[in-house]
């Protein structure tokens, strides 16, 4: 029983006011540890006076030192400096060297909690922890675990009033777990799997999923606990052994017979998978090259309202897939819907547009029309370009030719300058 290993009694407030504090943030696991190791120290000094016989030595006045939580943890002094400073401030626990003081009344952060750990009893009643429990909770190396654990115990552990005997058993849902921890519906499965798997807990087997659903999963937790490690911090090791391959499934031997094989005639070449129907909503690059397809694209953008029916927007619209397909990088697709959704034809240039035309052309001929041919220009003489400069700025001055053309080229008369406008021209 749990008399036989001893307790430390707590009450839904100081439960609750510790709770409150860590989903507030301002406690972690080091403070859970911490807090635990008040309350282990705290039922070891309780305990000592208990069994002090009457009439012999008179017991010394308590000491508690910093020293004994850092054996207890495991935490460094600095570490355990820190979270004592923490849950002094949060209203949960002071620590000195004459005495440990526990907050006995609820913080105004602590009200919601302490309706779900107190339920429908008193909000000052005693809950017997085991003290291997909260050795164990000294080394806890899971947040999750801790809060787990003492929602386990504000909802099953509880001491009779005729008799005194110590009952572990209660029911609790993993939704009501979140709800006053903050925890995710994960971890607290993980933690309860992982309690059932050390044998704190029990699995409930026999419940219907009408009582599930209702009251939650029915528990009992051992009063026998040794504090055993809750859970290991990696998975054990696998088997040394380990078989390469399958053994054959019949016989070892490949048989000489054919049974029940059919051979597969087809012709060799690439596999040629059947390309989906054009889609609006799942536009691919190759949408983008195939003026059929974007014809198809174009049928549905009148039916959405996105375009017009006319010869300039067909030819804008091809225009826009030319440039997605010219520009367009990581998401050309992209680009091209942005582009017909948002109306951004200003970004359309006129190279675009050729690309555009030409193919909406094949799209509808199935060949590109034959390239008109320009006459090549002749290259332009250095004294054709003289002619050309001086004239071009005698009009825009409006002045005689001959003026600008003594000034650079004195030489010049003028018969020689007309000589030369006329071979300029000719070569035009």
């Amino acid at each position: 029983m749990c008399e036989e290993i001893g307790y430390k009694t707590v009450t839904p407030i100081q439960l609750a006011n510790v709770v409150a504090e860590c989903r507030r943030g301002k406690l972690k696991l080091s403070g859970l540890r911490v807090w635990a190791a008040l309350l282990t120290m705290q039922a070891c000094r309780e305990a000592a006076q208990r069994s002090s016989r009457p009439g012999g030595r008179r017991a010394g006045k308590n000491r508690f030192l910093r020293s004994e939580i850092v054996a207890l943890t495991g935490l460094s002094l600095r570490t355990v400096t820190k979270e004592l400073r923490a849950l002094e401030l949060g209203s949960v626990a002071s620590f000195s060297t004459e005495a440990l003081n526990f907050w006995a009344t609820p913080t105004d952060r602590a009200l919601e909690v302490l309706t779900g750990f107190s339920g429908k009893r008193s909000e000052r009643r005693p809950i017997p922890v085991p003290r291997p429990l909260l050795r164990s909770l000294c080394r806890c190396r899971a947040e999750s675990q801790f809060l787990t654990v003492l929602c386990y115990v504000a909802r099953g552990l509880s001491i009779e009033r005729v008799g005194g005997e110590v009952r572990g058993r209660g029911c609790v849902k993993v939704s009501s777990i979140c709800k006053l921890t903050g925890l995710s519906e994960r971890a607290v499965r993980y933690a309860r799997r992982e309690l059932i798997a050390t044998g704190f807990v029990t699995k409930d087997t026999g419940s219907f999923q009408r009582k599930l659903n209702r009251d939650g999963a029915y528990f009992e937790i051992s009063l026998r606990w040794k504090g055993r490690s809750l859970p290991p911090e990696i998975a054990p090791r696998g088997s040394d052994y380990r078989s390469r391959f399958a053994p054959p499934y019949k016989n070892k031997k490949t048989p000489s017979e054919i049974k029940n094989q059919k051979t597969r005639f087809e012709r060799s070449g690439f596999l040629k998978t059947a390309s989906r129907k054009p889609n609006l909503n799942a536009v691919t690059c190759e949408d983008l090259a195939d003026g059929a397809r974007l014809l198809v694209l174009h049928a549905e953008a009148r039916k959405k309202n996105l375009i017009g029916h006319s010869e300039a927007e067909l030819l804008a619209f091809f225009s826009a897939a030319a440039h997605a397909a010219r520009v367009g990088r990581e998401n050309p697709p992209g680009l091209f819907v942005h582009v017909l959704r948002k109306k951004r034809w200003f970004l359309v240039t006129e190279r675009d547009e050729e690309l555009g035309r030409k193919l909406l052309m094949r799209s509808r001929n199935g060949s590109l029309p034959p390239p008109t041919m320009t006459p090549r220009r002749k290259p332009e003489s250095d004294e054709a370009h003289f002619v050309f400069s001086v004239l071009r700025v005698a009009q825009n001055k409006n002045i005689d030719p001959m003026l600008i053309v003594e000034g650079i080229r004195p030489d010049w008369s003028r018969e020689r300058f007309e000589r030369a406008v006329l071979e300029a021209r000719s070569r035009v």
